[in-house]
């Protein structure tokens, strides 16, 4: 349990930065071409990193807890082998990112004049570096969890945006800077962990005594990473589809769907990184054990807990989306219109937080459960729905169409990735809590829209306590009783390893 409330500390003090470096830069540039230009040279950076690292580390870990079974000499050969091929493909694509610069800014700003992109064109090479770390990085990372290792990993955004902060306050218009010191602080951890991953694996060498334990069929590597390579590619190129559509827009459209989403995922980002993140690994495990009872409880936990953090959270998003939007950003370049619209998408996007959400959860069950192509096949349904929706509305309706689609398509993949698991696992059943939580955000909703206009941070910060208790009492009330025992949390977080 330290171990938990350290890494949600983690996650607050990175979401903090995060938000910092976003002030700065709503500060400095507003919605101007030049804040169009940061969020531009981390779409690569952010598209292999999910693609290359993220799949990566979601792949390695339930692979690794099963080749625990095939004793310590395969499992530390088959690190070694996944080690080189990371380091060989990180740098690959690097390179191939950085000589095709032209061609790669030909189709990701398409709406850009030939002046902005020469202008732009060393900055997003030197974005390309930035793929490497984070492969290597979260690579190093499902190595650290799998043994349960958590904090020292959490810290790659602290860094990351640390570096940010540290150049948006002595810089004035050096977009490259910016981005090298980013890539400063990412290379420092990466080094660190290396060092310590030099001296020892950190893998356990004990493994389960008893042969019975052993699934029937347990997955192979590429079994594993090529459904989670195609689920990050196909969620990426929502994003970038999204980017693109965005430079036929009015200047600035870019800038504030990034701004929305990224305050929406705040506590998206801090469930994920405490709650799921401890949780994964155990998932993978429990399943290999044939443990089917223990599995089902802990995942029918787990969907509460997920609309524990993201309900409330989401209420407050949608009834104070202008309010916060001033609040975080309304400062220097970022004036009252820039605000207008950018709550606008806020509100949107904060309607789709638990679905988000739980899409993420149902996502690592169903690998868990060695349904990984069912996965992949549900997200690719899900982003071509997206991308569809996407170019029918966005000369029409331009960001605010934008945002509707991703949050109907993210609600969809929630969903259609809950059914397979019910399929299988036929003692999970969620549907009840998330009517319960639904029920008790539409009454929150309605209840708090007759409270007083907020005025200020007091008021805000007193709205959001509201809908939190609010949202726990009608729960409560609605026969949701579990979340508050002290034993369903536990049996969610588990014990770790101190670091």
């Amino acid at each position: 349990m330290k171990n938990s409330v350290v890494i949600f500390c983690l996650i607050l003090a990175s979401c903090l930065m995060g938000y910092v470096r976003d002030l700065l830069l709503a500060w400095r540039y507003g919605t101007s071409w030049i804040a169009d230009s940061f969020f531009v040279a981390l779409l690569l950076p952010s598209f292999f990193g999910n693609l290359l690292g993220a799949a990566l580390k979601d792949a390695v870990v339930p692979y690794l807890q099963a080749s625990r079974f095939r004793g310590v000499e395969f499992l530390h050969r088959r690190i070694k082998q996944i080690q080189l091929a990371v380091w060989s493909g990180g740098i690959g694509v690097a390179v191939i990112i950085a000589l095709g610069a032209p061609l790669w800014l030909a189709l990701l700003a398409p709406g850009w004049d030939g002046e902005k992109v020469q202008e732009f064109m060393w900055v997003f090479q030197l974005s390309s570096a930035l793929i490497l770390v984070q492969t290597v990085l979260y690579f190093q990372t499902a190595i650290f969890n799998v043994n349960g290792y958590f904090i020292l990993p959490m810290t790659r955004t602290v860094w990351l945006n640390v570096g940010a902060i540290l150049a948006l306050l002595y810089t004035e218009t050096n977009m490259g800077i910016i981005i090298a010191s980013m890539l400063a602080g990412e290379a420092f951890l990466l080094c660190v962990m290396q060092y310590k991953l030099k001296r020892s694996f950190l893998i356990e060498h004990s493994v389960p005594s008893s042969n019975e334990l052993l699934s029937p069929k347990q997955p192979t590597f590429s079994g594993l990473l090529v459904p989670f390579l195609l689920v990050a590619a196909l969620q990426q190129v929502c994003i970038v589809v999204e980017r693109i559509l965005g430079t036929y827009m009015v200047e600035g459209s870019i800038t504030q769907l990034s701004y929305a989403f990224r305050i929406v995922t705040i506590p998206l980002t801090l469930f994920s990184f405490s709650i799921l993140a401890l949780l994964y690994p155990r998932l993978s495990l429990i399943w290999l054990e044939r443990a089917s009872d223990r599995f089902s409880q802990i995942l029918h936990h787990a969907v509460s807990v997920t609309l524990f953090f993201l309900v409330p959270a989401s209420v407050v998003l949608c009834m104070a989306a202008y309010e916060i939007t001033v609040f975080l950003l309304q400062r220097g370049a970022f004036g009252p219109e820039q605000v207008q619209m950018t709550s606008s998408l806020l509100a949107v996007y904060g309607m789709g937080l638990p679905a988000m959400g739980l899409a993420l959860l149902a996502g690592r069950a169903l690998v868990a459960i060695h349904k990984g192509w069912v996965f992949a096949g549900i997200t690719a349904l899900c982003s071509l729905f997206i991308v569809c929706f996407d170019l029918s509305v966005y000369q029409e309706y331009g960001p605010m169409g934008l945002a509707i689609g991703n949050v109907v398509g993210i609600s969809l993949q929630a969903f259609l990735s809950l059914l397979p698991i019910v399929l299988s696992v036929p003692t999970f059943k969620p549907w009840v809590s998330i009517l319960r939580w639904a029920g008790a955000s539409l009454l929150v909703y309605y209840a708090l829209s007759f409270v007083t206009p907020i005025d200020g941070w007091m008021n805000l910060l007193l709205i959001g306590v509201m809908a939190f208790v609010a949202c726990l009492v009608l729960v409560f009330a609605l026969g949701e009783r579990h979340i508050f025992e002290l034993k369903m949390w536990r049996t969610v977080l588990g014990q770790h390893r101190k670091e």
